[in-house]
């Protein structure tokens, strides 16, 4: 099983949103897309934002959303899984296309719970600097 590095880049979308970085490049097939960050306000807890799609009935979480900042308008999810020592991102899409059903990325869940981690911080310093 190939592991992946998780990480991010902080961008002035949306005044402050995190695109994530996938082995130090954006995640496959986001690269040139318009939906490839996520705004800060999405960020409750230090997990990716997540809602409950009712079309597909599951629990997905945003990988991207359109640079307007409204998930309805365009966006690019997962569905996330994990045991003790691995968090997979699997059942991946980008504007309502998934990817192929074998094509999943995963991480350390200490390098995801890290990644995660960091973004609420920069939310944080944020907010004490608005």
């Amino acid at each position: 099983m190939k592991v992946n590095e998780l990480d991010f880049r902080v961008t002035n979308a949306n005044d402050l949103s995190f695109e994530l970085l996938v082995d130090g490049s954006g995640i496959e097939g986001l690269e040139e897309a318009d939906n490839r960050s996520i705004p800060s306000w999405e960020f409750e807890t230090a997990e990716l934002p997540n809602y409950f799609n009712h079309f597909k009935k599951r629990q997905e979480h945003l990988l991207g959303i359109c640079s307007c900042g409204h998930s309805g308008c365009g966006a690019a999810g997962c569905v996330l899984k994990k045991d003790s020592s691995f968090v997979y991102f699997t059942n991946i899409f980008i504007d309502g296309l998934e990817l192929p059903d074998d094509y999943q990325l995963v991480f350390t869940r200490e390098n995801y719970e890290s990644v995660m981690e960091r973004i609420q911080q920069e939310i944080r310093r944020f907010s004490q600097n608005a």
